[in-house]
């Protein structure tokens, strides 16, 4: 019971990585959004931005961090970590093509390339597939 609690709570922070990224992606729009509207020039919002992104990467790597000291080595993990980064990134692209007029269609534009919750999910695939291909010891 002792090594399924900080499994189970690792899984639950990458799950609560990838929301955070997509609210924050969705804040930098709402700002970018607001910042053209009211003529303020893209230092209004990019300053806001580049600190989300630093946010995001503190976050992943402290994640990155609990997830490698207090996880061995397990390959139902791993795989986990693989299709919790890929379901949302498979998710929206299925969910952009079967429907333009659903909600789904408008995640699609706030977990595209380039935002914080697509960095957030390849992350994730990342250390998936280093924590089956190579092990523990390889970070």
């Amino acid at each position: 019971m002792k090594k399924f609690a900080p499994t189970t709570v690792s899984i639950f922070v990458a799950i609560l990585l990838i929301i955070i990224g997509y609210r924050l992606d969705y804040w930098i729009e709402i700002l970018a959004r607001n910042s053209r509207r009211e003529f303020r020039g893209p230092l209004a919002w990019m300053a806001p931005a580049y600190s989300v992104d630093i946010l995001m990467v503190s976050l992943l790597l402290a994640w990155l961090w609990f997830a490698h000291h207090n996880i061995q080595r397990n390959h139902v993990v791993s795989l986990c970590y693989v299709a919790v980064g890929a379901g949302l990134l498979i998710y929206t692209v299925v969910a952009t093509y079967t429907s333009f007029s659903s909600p789904s269609f408008v995640i699609h534009f706030f977990v595209a390339p380039n935002s914080s919750a697509s960095f957030a999910c390849v992350f994730m695939i990342v250390f998936g597939l280093q924590r089956l291909i190579f092990g523990q010891s390889a970070i």
